[in-house]
């Protein structure tokens, strides 16, 4: 299962959540151990919820870059083009 994840700087440190796993929030003093942390939080995470017998929810944030300075439309929309933009962690 694959997941959107957002990692932002926040003053010295780096904080990141999972925008489809309400509660999974991490932070790292950079950026290459909040994503190590974030792979443990997710697993952790929906490991909880299945023992607690809740649901997991699905992925379903879509996420890319973009650039507001372009006038025209991509060619293919966000959901075709998923890969695009995106850094896999």
């Amino acid at each position: 299962m694959r997941n959107a994840v957002v990692i932002e700087k926040a003053g010295a440190i780096y904080s990141a959540y999972v925008p489809d796993l309400p509660g999974c929030v991490i932070t790292g003093t950079s950026v290459e151990e909040t994503e190590r942390e974030l792979r443990d939080a997710i697993r952790f995470h929906i490991d909880t919820l299945r023992t607690d017998g809740l649901p997991v929810p699905p992925p379903t944030t879509l996420c890319d870059d973009v650039d507001a300075a372009r006038q025209s439309r991509p060619t293919e929309p966000l959901a075709q083009a998923r890969g695009a933009g995106t850094r896999t962690v």
